[in-house]
Formats: structure tokens, C-alpha cells, sequence
């Protein structure tokens, strides 16, 4: 870990600050994990990958799953949105977001950073994200309306905080239109894989996938053209919920490895991908 990733991570990215807005922790069939979201505010110094350097400061953002045994860290997932970092040096690896790429706000409550939480409220978030998944699993691969997802979030308000190239999006319609409908036309046959870990704390819940779907890629996808090969996706979610139903949910999924998949080296193209 020291030699492989954070000796040249170190070299590329100085004055490094950790921001994280998201800080939860739980318990999955007796094993303890904690997830945290946030982003790096840095100054990228030198090249990092195939990512050129702009000597100017950037906010990198990650997601991270740390499980724990016998009182230390055993085992680390970790995202980086590396295609955001890219398009903040100056070199995009995506078209335009159908959302809006913004650097993505922590809660709207400000209250991720969790202390304590209720038992009650914890099950009762826990559930409702349970529930919401079962309505993603239940479409039919015609008609977006078998999903149900109108029980289960905010239509007017909800937040979902994409991943670089998907983009933010705010209320159900939108977030319909710039990420489930074309996510759903690129992999109609999507399904989860299950999860790495899922768990929640007060009004958080989080996920992680490693790999969370499997899907055939049968559509054009960020730019990146139909391959019909099967592939898996990494993601990391967390969700917050207000009152009786979802509010805001933040994704990292990993398009460097979803691509790799299909024979994309998103990290080795030089310049735009063609819509």
C-alpha cells in the first residue's frame, strides 16, 4: 500500500487536505465497517498515471470502505473519480455529462459526520434503501414506471451526486433523464451482484459493491460504443434520508475498470472520447 500507492500518489499531489463530509459506521452480519465520502484538496505537482499536471490546486473526490477486524483495518475499498481529475487538468476523458459536473456538496444538513444515532432511525434508513433496491430490481426492461420509484424518494428535491461524466442531478425527473433512462438503455439487463458490505447509521445508509451489477452492454454508454460484451461495475453509495423517503445519494462507480472491460483504456485516450 505504501510503495504502490501512496509513495507515487504522494509525489504527484502536494499539501495534501482530507475533506470528508460523509463519516459513518456499521455493523454487516457482525462484522464492523466504516464508510467515509469526501474529497482531496490538493495541488497536482506532477503527472499522476497518464493524467498531466497543472500545478494548480484540484479537489479530487473519493469514496472508501474500511472493514475491521479484531481492532484494525483489514481490508480497503477505495474510488477515485480519476476522469474528474483529468478534466480539472485539462485533459477530459468523457463528453459532457448529460448532469451537471460541479464540485459535489457534502449533506444538505450538514450532519455526515456521525456520532451517535438512534437504533429506531438506523433500521428504519436501512430499510427504506432495502426497499428501494427491491424496486430497482423489479423492472421489466419496457417501462421505467415498473420500478416504483416515486415510493421511495423526493420527486421534487432529491439529490443524486453522480459520478464525473454522469453529473449532479436534482428531482426524479431530471435524474430520470440524465442517468437512469440512458444507464438503462446502455444495460437494459442490469442486475445486482449483491454487496460487499451495506449498512447504515442514523439517516446514512451505505453500500459496496465489488462488483455491484452485472450487465450486458447492449447500448452506447458516455460515449463509448455498444460492444455487447458482459461486464461487472464497482460502486460505492451512500444514501440520506429525510423523513419517510430518500433525499440524497452520492455514487462513485468505476469507469476506468467498466470500460477496461469493454476495450476502452479510458486513462490512455488522448483527448475526447466520440459521442
Amino acid at each position: 500500500l505504501v510503495t504502490g500507492f501512496w509513495g507515487p500518489f504522494l509525489t504527484s499531489f502536494k499539501s495534501l487536505a482530507v475533506r470528508p463530509y460523509i463519516v459513518m459506521g456499521g455493523s454487516d452480519g457482525g462484522t464492523l465497517w466504516v464508510g467515509a465520502a469526501g474529497d482531496l484538496v490538493t495541488t497536482f505537482a506532477e503527472d499522476y498515471l497518464t493524467i498531466p499536471a497543472n500545478g494548480s490546486s484540484v479537489h479530487l473526490r473519493f469514496g472508501s470502505f474500511y472493514r475491521f477486524g479484531e481492532g484494525r483495518v483489514a481490508e480497503v475499498y477505495t474510488l477515485l473519480d480519476l476522469p474528474e481529475l483529468a478534466a480539472q487538468a485539462g485533459r477530459p476523458l468523457l463528453p459532457p455529462g448529460r448532469g451537471r459536473d460541479l464540485w459535489v456538496p457534502g449533506p444538505l444538513a450538514g450532519d455526515g459526520l456521525v456520532q451517535e444515532a438512534d437504533a429506531e432511525v438506523t433500521q428504519e434508513s436501512f430499510n427504506l434503501v432495502e426497499r428501494m433496491i427491491g424496486g430497482l430490481n423489479s423492472y421489466d426492461e419496457r417501462d421505467k414506471t415498473s420500478m416504483g420509484m416515486t415510493r421511495f424518494w423526493h420527486a421534487e428535491t432529491m439529490r443524486w451526486y453522480g459520478p464525473h461524466g454522469v453529473g449532479t442531478t436534482v428531482g426524479l425527473a431530471d435524474f430520470e433523464r440524465h442517468h437512469q433512462l440512458p444507464f438503462l438503455h446502455a444495460f437494459p439487463d442490469r442486475h445486482g451482484n449483491g454487496t460487499t458490505a451495506r449498512f447504515a447509521d442514523g439517516l446514512f445508509v451505505a453500500y459496496n459493491g465489488w462488483p455491484a451489477i452485472r450487465a450486458t452492454h447492449t447500448g452506447d454508454y458516455l460515449g463509448v460504443k455498444t460492444s455487447g460484451q458482459r461486464v461487472t461495475m464497482r460502486c460505492l453509495d451512500w444514501w440520506r434520508r429525510g423523513g419517510d423517503r430518500l433525499l440524497e445519494n452520492w455514487v462513485l462507480l468505476d469507469l476506468p475498470d467498466l470500460f477496461a472491460q469493454v476495450g476502452v483504456d479510458l486513462l490512455g485516450v488522448n483527448g475526447e472520447l466520440s459521442a
